[in-house]
């Protein structure tokens, strides 16, 4: 039961994902643009916690 859940709520989240409109963040809704903050990021800022 609890495998047959896990494989819908994935299903249902990347439905919802693909549903995002063009030039909007999917969970924020926020209009992409080339001022945002995360264009200047870097591989670099990225940190695994306890490494």
């Amino acid at each position: 039961m609890t495998r047959s859940l896990t494989v819908g709520l994935v299903a249902m989240l990347l439905a919802l994902a693909g549903c995002a409109a063009t030039g909007e963040y999917p969970m924020g809704g926020g209009q992409c643009g080339p001022n945002d903050p995360v264009q200047k990021l870097d591989v670099k800022d990225c940190v695994v916690p306890g490494s």
